[in-house]
């Protein structure tokens, strides 16, 4: 798992795919997305859970990741240890938060307000940073 996008936690035992939105990746193409954490499991990462994880997602989930094959016209068969998850649960799995993802998105302002000459408030009131934070299922 060599890709920019993906994260391996070794004392956790979790490798993921993470995309930042649900249509970062085509349905079509999420069999190979499947293909890819499935392969990990079978080489390299034997043990582990494996997540394809979409940060923003309107509701929450964490259920098994069993795509459609539009080649094959079928699914693969179930794996308990690949699922798909929204970023809020993921977030929770990794760092023990349940409010981790939010308490992220309420620090990220004071950050770029660092890199900047702009106030962190100035920060929060124009941009997305506020909308986001009030209108997904963890706020």
């Amino acid at each position: 798992m060599q890709e920019k996008s993906q994260l391996v936690n070794k004392e956790k035992n979790i490798i993921a795919e993470i995309k930042n939105k649900h249509n970062t990746v085509k349905g079509s193409n999420l069999i190979d997305e499947f293909n890819k954490l499935a392969y990990a499991l079978n080489f390299g990462y034997r043990g582990y859970k494996a997540y394809f994880v979409t940060i923003l997602r309107k509701e929450r989930t964490d259920k098994p990741f069993i795509p459609s094959d539009s080649k094959t016209k079928s699914r693969p068969s179930e794996n308990p240890n690949i699922r798909i998850i929204d970023g809020a649960s993921f977030y929770e799995i990794v760092t023990g938060s349940k409010t981790a993802l939010s308490d992220l998105y309420n620090y990220l302002p004071k950050i770029l307000a660092n890199f900047s000459n702009i106030k962190a408030e100035e920060v929060i009131i124009n941009n997305w940073f506020k909308k986001l934070s009030q209108n997904l299922p963890w706020s």
